[in-house]
């Protein structure tokens, strides 16, 4: 769970991401990142459909946190190579890491009327609640088949 952020006053660029909580279905690699890395990941289990109809359920024990599906599309996809790069912050000044996501991409509109977004609030996960509180809805469905991504360690913010 990821915010986009800017660092110019005209709000047109997308300089970097802050990183309050994220997952991963694997508890070697959980534990990995915060233990070695600092950063904000639990556990939970992702089912992930990256095909027509695409959809992810992200899913904590027993309770379903997230689950979006996409409608059969009327039109055909953009298709584009996109590439980011840049630094995500991390909460409570832990500091940043740099990352590079890149590939591919058909990009789809989201559509609020027949696409399915639903965000259930959770007493262990924070951030769920405060997506519902912002009114959080989609714009685009970005579905990569094959994509390249990295990630460099965790620098702290007070020793750059």
């Amino acid at each position: 769970m990821a915010v986009g952020t800017c660092l110019d006053e005209n709000g047109m660029s997308l300089d970097g991401y802050y990183l309050p909580h994220a997952f991963n279905s694997s508890k070697f690699l959980v534990f990995s990142e915060r233990v070695f890395f600092r950063t904000p990941y639990f556990h939970g289990n992702i089912r992930l459909e990256n095909k027509l109809p695409a959809s992810i359920k992200l899913q904590d024990k027993t309770e379903v946190l997230l689950h979006a599906r996409m409608s059969i599309p009327s039109t055909p996809p953009i298709v584009e190579y996109l590439e980011w790069k840049g630094p995500i912050f991390l909460p409570n000044n832990r500091g940043k890491f740099f990352a590079i996501l890149a590939g591919e991409t058909e990009i789809y509109p989201f559509s609020p009327e027949i696409d399915q977004f639903e965000i259930k609030p959770s007493a262990r996960h924070r951030i769920f609640q405060e997506l519902i509180d912002s009114n959080f809805v989609g714009s685009v469905w970005g579905l990569r088949g094959n994509s390249r991504h990295a990630r460099s360690k965790t620098n702290r913010r007070d020793s750059e």
